[in-house]
């Protein structure tokens, strides 16, 4: 039992996807997962981790920042964006590591596992090379990088960074399957065209086999990407300046462990879009340290730096030392430039749920740990589900019909999710065309009533304002007079405050002014469009944005 249990979570971490699902968007990653781990906890068991109490530490952490997060919904659930770090991965985390350590594994039994699981990710990475992949609804990445079942091509280097250090630890140890593993992922590496992660293989193989450390520099110098990447280079330190303006801003408990994509639009500002070309999303602030600073704030860090203390004092005192220093090492590089993924994370809580496991006095069941990775499962089941519903609808756009139903199915599973409740509404709104003239005005009534109950849900996040703005306009044009259409555009002036560079609201918000004859406020916004465009370079945001 212990041993399917420890496979179920390997599996649901590297291999388990759904198609359009996993890109870039993780929270599914965690369902198999939080299942083998409460499958686990409830078994009687004598063992226990010395990494216990910092756990902990770290999930009270992110519970504190969850409690004063500017958006506690997507701190506690995660968002369509970005689960990796909300309150409900961070409990799994947490389960899965003190699983790990009561299943009686040792570590070159889960290293196996990871090494084996890797097998079929690999092939299916270098299968999407060269074939047209049948299992996509759509070209993800353009055919240039490889996400095979992660999603990403970031996501994927980072497993197969942690798994090639896994297999090389084995196959110094004569291991055959661990040979295969480690020939598949290094090519499978390679086409991920992901430097971090080719990096991150090179440092950690320095503690295991230096010769393909160094063979990972010249193979890091060689990749196309290396000298191509400069944009975005220069995008990523415009993106830790920004962390550190949500830090100073949110000192003690930061932004909200989730939330670091609503942080991002609201402190992003013209340099970044100066550098990146364009305005846009991140929901990562590309290094662990300044991510854990901005959403937890010092209480989240100082947690932080006490649990990684505790993991390297369990790496250095263990007879495989060699390996868990190497994924550490691994981490520590990944973690430097790029989001790690969910996958990331659940493997290293396996590895050291197993290096840290320790006899105990007497054997017991864990009811609570096992209740709430059982929550956790059940969470995520709803929220993977909404997910598959949202894709199809995204696939079904010659349908208004189908579109509209599979958007409200996945708004009704998931009612917490902002961008669902955009799609929801917008698909009920290119139903009017279709509708008999005595409905149109009632569907333009519901769209609104959906728009209000978004801003009540997430009053920080701009693209909830940006729909009520929508919605009050069409509600006016269907003949409603309950609300002044000047709401509209105080709804849009409230969405550029939280998105202060974002293109679009500054056209909703000039055009909203056209309509209304606020001519002040087409001026304020054809100063910000003309800041974006270089027109009028170096003057400051205007208008109330």
């Amino acid at each position: 039992m212990n041993t399917f249990c420890l496979w179920l979570m390997v599996l649901g971490a590297i291999v388990f996807w759904l198609p359009m699902i996993a890109d870039p968007y993780m929270t599914p990653r965690l369902l198999l997962v939080a299942l083998g781990a409460a499958l686990l906890l409830i078994q009687r068991s004598d063992r226990g981790t010395a990494l216990e109490r910092p756990a902990l530490l770290m999930l009270a952490a992110a519970a504190v920042s969850a409690v004063f997060a500017q958006d506690r919904l997507y701190s506690i659930i995660g968002s369509y964006q970005f689960g990796m770090d909300s309150l409900l991965a961070i409990v799994c985390y947490c389960a899965v590591l003190i699983a790990a350590s009561r299943a009686g594994a040792g570590v070159d039994q889960v290293a196996r596992m990871i090494a084996a699981a890797s097998i079929p990710v690999s092939l299916y990475g270098i299968f999407q090379r060269f074939f047209k992949d049948p299992l996509l609804w759509q070209d993800l990445h353009g055919g240039a990088r490889v996400a095979s079942t992660q999603g990403g091509p970031i996501f994927l280097g980072a497993v197969l960074a942690i798994a090639a250090l896994c297999a090389l630890h084995l196959f110094r140890k004569g291991d055959r399957t661990a040979l295969a593993a480690l020939a598949l992922a290094l090519p499978c590496l390679w086409f991920t065209q992901t430097r971090g992660a080719m990096l991150a293989l090179g440092v950690g193989a320095a503690f295991i086999w230096r010769p393909l450390a160094l063979a990972a520099i010249p193979a890091l110098l060689l990749m196309p990407r290396f000298f191509s990447s400069a944009g975005s280079d220069l995008a990523r330190l415009e993106v830790w300046k920004l962390a550190l303006r949500v830090i100073e801003a949110h000192p003690l408990t930061g932004y909200g462990n989730g939330g670091f994509y609503l942080a991002f639009r609201r402190y992003s500002n013209w340099e970044l879009a100066d550098v990146a070309g364009r305005t846009y999303v991140q929901s990562s602030a590309h290094n662990d340290v300044l991510h854990v600073a901005a959403t937890m704030g010092v209480l989240g860090l100082a947690a932080y730096v006490i649990l990684g203390y505790s993991v390297i004092r369990v790496a250095w005192s263990h007879a495989e030392r060699r390996l868990l220093l190497a994924v550490l090492a691994a981490y520590a590089v990944l973690s430097s430039f790029n989001p790690v993924t969910t996958s990331a994370f659940v493997l290293l809580a396996l590895i050291f749920g197993a290096a840290s496991s320790r006899v105990l006095p007497a054997a017991k069941r864990r009811v609570l740990p096992a209740l709430a990775s059982l929550v956790v499962a059940f969470s995520v089941g709803r929220l993977t589900l909404a997910d598959y519903h949202y894709a199809r609808a995204a696939a079904a756009k010659g349908d208004p019909a189908r579109s509209a139903m599979e958007f409200q199915t996945a708004a009704v599973l998931n009612p917490w999710e902002m961008f669902y409740a955009c799609r929801q509404v917008d698909a009920l709104m290119r139903l009017i065309p279709y509708m008999p003239l005595e409905q149109r005005r009632s569907l333009a009534l519901a769209g609104r009533q959906l728009a209000v109950a978004a801003v009540a849900r997430h009053p920080m996040d701009s693209y909830a304002h940006e729909l009520l703005g929508k919605q009050i306009l069409i509600g006016h044009m269907a003949g409603y007079r309950d609300i002044e259409p000047l709401a509209a555009l105080e709804a849009f002036n409230r969405a550029q405050e939280l998105a202060p560079t974002f293109e679009v609201l500054m056209w909703r918000r000039r055009n909203a002014a056209q309509v209304l004859g606020e001519d002040d406020e087409v001026e304020f916004a054809n100063w910000d469009i003309e800041q974006l465009t270089g027109k009028n370079p170096g003057r400051a945001l205007g208008g109330k944005s």
